[in-house]
């Protein structure tokens, strides 16, 4: 494991890149007492947050390496496909005027 961040994951700091917290309930803090436990810091996989959205592509091109074999990808393959090229609506005015100019007569 490396221990820099990338431009799209950067190290969960609950875990400090670990994946694991320490944690000790007992009352005294017995060093024996010890055990780990998945981070559950919001985003956390294995110490790595990703820090940019999901590519809606990527994740398509995921699912279709995976379509074929039975699990969560196969099953949704089509509505992730049906969601990557589906039309998106534009606004009414795609350029809305800034100035306000006077009109010719």
């Amino acid at each position: 494991m490396t221990a820099r961040s990338t431009s799209t994951h950067r190290m969960c700091p609950a875990c400090d890149g670990a994946g694991e917290i320490t944690c000790n309930d007992s009352h005294d803090r017995d060093p024996q007492r010890d055990y780990e436990v998945t981070c559950t810091a919001d985003g956390c996989v294995d110490g790595w947050i990703r820090c940019v959205p999901i590519d809606p592509i990527e994740e398509l091109a995921f699912a279709r390496r995976w379509a074929r074999v039975p699990g969560y990808h196969a099953m949704h393959y089509g509505e992730i496909r049906a969601r990557v090229v589906s039309d998106v609506p534009l606004p009414a005015d795609p350029t809305p005027e800034t100035h306000a100019w006077p009109q010719a007569a």
